[in-house]
């Protein structure tokens, strides 16, 4: 898959699309402190498609 291809897809499910415009802030944030040994992400919707083009999936 290619990045437009996982942002295509991101962009179908409502409330995903809803957060895209924050998703790099967000996973920015989560991963500058520390790599994190689990991340719960309970009403995830699409988000393991943008862990997957960060490469973290």
């Amino acid at each position: 898959l290619s990045a437009g291809d996982v942002k295509k897809a991101l962009s179908l499910h409502a409330s995903t699309k809803e957060r895209l415009a924050e998703l790099d802030t967000l996973y920015d944030f989560i991963f500058s402190a520390e790599t994190p040994r689990r991340v719960l992400d309970i009403a995830c919707g699409l988000n393991p498609l943008a862990l997957y083009e960060r490469g973290i999936a």
